[in-house]
């Protein structure tokens, strides 16, 4: 009966409060909420930033002894490599060569 009581008060309290001032708390919840969590994201994202590492970097540290590697190679000019591109399909790119 209490609880009843507790709520019907709260149902009472809120009918009383403005329209205003209710829409006003909701703005100022709003902002505050968006502004502490951009705050946290930034923070978050400096960090993140500081303490990264760049996987190439840590690839060169390795040298040769890595169990994967990346080649780097000039193979053929530009136009070659189109030219070979437009006859293996009439619609296909430059991208779709080299991702093959």
């Amino acid at each position: 009966d209490k609880i009843l009581y507790n709520i019907e008060t709260h149902k009472q309290r809120i009918l009383r409060t403005s329209f205003i001032r209710r829409a006003l708390s909701f703005i100022v919840g709003s902002l505050t909420y968006y502004v502490f969590g951009s705050i946290v994201a930034l923070t978050l994202q400096a960090w993140n930033m500081i303490v990264s590492s760049n996987p190439f970097e840590e690839f060169m540290k390795r040298g040769s002894c890595a169990e994967r590697s990346v080649s780097w190679k000039y193979l053929a000019s530009v136009e070659d490599a189109k030219r070979v591109t437009k006859s293996i399909k009439k619609g296909a790119k430059l991208n779709d060569l080299f991702v093959a």
